[in-house]
């Protein structure tokens, strides 16, 4: 994709930058992109280390980057009653960096990848169920979003137990 940056009438030189199908980031509650994720727990309160998911739980993630969605709705644009799903397919993988020592990584299930109602188009809603045989807990779980070729990883962490 070609790009010119016009100020004052004046434009820039063309440049050629590359386009990302996704490119997915968790939210996390201190706004750095790091440590505790904005997620949500099955009864709708707050993860956080006082407040843990269980294993075989539903978690609901937040984050942006999801590419683009259909039905296609422009980025900003207020999500109504009809939510927008991911056009790429999305994974979630728990147990990671564990390396030949550990365990492999273990799949949860993701039950909905998409817009939610109220929120603008932007905001990305992946709702994964942890692994009941996630062997890693604690109150700094690292775990990977997956969507088309992209993912976020040690970034944003979740409590588990």
């Amino acid at each position: 994709m070609d790009l010119q940056v016009e100020y004052n009438g004046v434009r820039s030189d063309p440049v050629t930058v590359p386009v990302l199908s996704s490119r997915p980031g968790i939210f996390s509650l201190d706004a750095s992109g790091q440590g505790q994720g904005a997620i949500l727990n099955e009864d709708g309160t707050l993860n956080s280390p006082s407040n843990p998911a269980r294993r075989g739980s539903v978690i609901s993630v937040f984050g942006t980057g999801g590419g683009e969605s259909a039905p296609g709705i422009v980025d900003g644009q207020l999500i109504g009653s009809v939510q927008p799903v991911t056009s790429l397919p999305v994974s979630a993988y728990f147990d990671i960096g564990l390396g030949d020592d550990g365990p492999p990584a273990k799949q949860g299930d993701v039950l909905y990848a998409g817009g939610s109602t109220g929120s603008f188009a932007v905001l990305l809603q992946v709702n994964v169920r942890v692994p009941a045989a996630a062997t890693v807990t604690g109150d700094r779980v690292p775990f990977l979003l997956l969507i088309g070729s992209q993912w976020t990883a040690y970034e944003a962490t979740v409590a588990l137990q």
